[in-house]
């Protein structure tokens, strides 16, 4: 599975291999023409968490409707990264908030509202939106921005 990036599109596609090792034409997950991108198999892989546009969303393997699980405004914020916690019950997503500080959210996948896990504060500032769990804990790079300037002097 992986998304290809134009600079219009973003768009989810899933390859396999045929029984002789060749790989199959890449097909199309979505239908969509919205924005879609930063695709995770579910555990048991018959679901695929992925950004679409701004929110979270899942859809079968096998294609189909995709199921919005958090929109922006449920979400306080623009979904960047989604992943799966161990039991597939639970999709974690990164976001960020129109102040720009990140929040992380654990989203049911049957249903539900999200929860709130972690805010980002401007004295612990995250390095990029790239996190994983094992669904008890999130990994994540907790960043220490400096203001420093270097200057150089270029001489022939």
């Amino acid at each position: 599975m992986f998304y290809s990036v134009t600079a219009t599109e973003r768009k989810l596609w899933v390859t396999a291999r045929d029984s002789d090792g060749r790989w199959r034409a890449p097909q199309r997950l979505t239908s969509d023409t919205l924005k879609e991108a930063y695709p995770k198999w579910s555990p048991d892989g018959k679901l695929v968490g992925y950004v679409r546009e701004d929110d979270v969303a899942v859809i079968a393997t096998d294609g189909g409707a995709p199921r919005v699980l958090a929109d922006q405004r449920q979400l306080g914020g623009v979904a960047l990264m989604v992943t799966w916690g161990g039991d597939g019950a639970t999709v974690y997503a990164s976001v960020r908030q129109s102040t720009g500080l990140f929040r992380f959210w654990a989203i049911p996948v049957a249903g539900g509202p999200p929860r709130l896990l972690l805010s980002e504060d401007a004295a612990h500032r995250l390095g990029n939106s790239q996190f994983s769990t094992d669904g008890k804990r999130l990994f994540f790079t907790l960043a220490a921005w400096e203001a420093d300037v270097w200057v150089m002097e270029l001489k022939r």
